[in-house]
């Protein structure tokens, strides 16, 4: 085998066989003799009959140097095929009808080869200017794809940002229901992708703003109530009138506890 491949590799063709390299050495060297069980499995990855691999040499040595699966093979001879009268009116034909007629979708040269029973570059080699034809009017289908699908967005931008929903919609939710990602949305759509951003983060800074306001208010009234109950305002007394462990961590709740504290003296 190491003669007839020309070099004393054999890793890539022992791991297509699934065998230790060091068994096809002895295999070569005489070491170790060829089983049935073996010699199968390497026919089938050479694409020989055993008969062949024991008695023409040439026939392996080809095999040998390009470990061609066998259904690459089999594809080689597909694409060298002699075709007929007939095959090339079948493609002409197949390929004009989809230039005469509204397909949609507009198939691409692949899709209509395959339709036709025949490989993609069978028809361009037998019909190039055909297959540039079909190939510009998918491309000009697929654009116009887009620019209807971004118009569609651009629209559904227009009215989300038109409803006043409460709460509105952050881009990241805006993006989920439309299934694009925030960055091709904010691409095509800078404007609109920050008005709507912007309006939410307005909502969110009034959302706290009037958590902020009722944590001041709440913890003032608790002040009060102690002072006038004749209790120490203190912030543990506070927590403890609230009924909210921890709740003087929050920096707008201690500066609502000492103002209430100088208000009272």
């Amino acid at each position: 085998i190491l003669r007839l491949r020309g070099n004393r590799n054999f890793t890539a063709l022992a791991r297509r066989l699934g065998t230790n390299p060091t068994t096809m050495k002895a295999w070569d060297e005489g070491k170790s003799i060829f089983t049935l069980s073996s010699l199968l499995p390497l026919c089938y990855v050479l694409g020989v009959s055993p008969l062949t691999f024991l008695t023409d040499h040439n026939q392996v040595r080809a095999a040998l140097r390009g470990h061609i699966p066998p259904s690459q093979r089999t594809a080689s001879r597909k694409s060298q095929r002699v075709f007929t009268t007939a095959d090339f009116a079948k493609m002409q034909h197949g390929l004009e009808s989809v230039l005469q007629t509204d397909v949609v979708p507009s198939p691409t040269v692949t899709q209509v080869a395959e339709t036709l029973g025949y490989h993609r570059y069978n028809l361009q080699q037998h019909f190039p200017q055909l297959c540039r034809l079909v190939a510009a009017r998918h491309r000009a289908y697929r654009k116009a794809q887009s620019a209807e699908r971004w118009a569609a967005i651009q629209r559904e931008l227009e009215r989300m940002l038109a409803t006043e929903q409460v709460p509105p919609l952050s881009m990241a939710h805006v993006a989920r229901e439309l299934g694009e990602t925030l960055g091709e949305l904010y691409k095509y759509f800078p404007v609109l992708c920050r008005a709507i951003s912007a309006r939410y983060q307005t909502y969110r800074q009034m959302v706290v703003q009037q958590k902020h306001e009722q944590i001041y208010a709440e913890v003032w009234a608790a002040a009060i109530r102690l002072h006038e109950q004749g209790q120490y305002p203190g912030a543990l007394q506070v927590e403890t009138e609230l009924g909210r462990p921890g709740y003087m961590r929050r920096p707008v709740a201690v500066a609502a506890w000492r103002n209430a504290k100088r208000h009272l003296g």
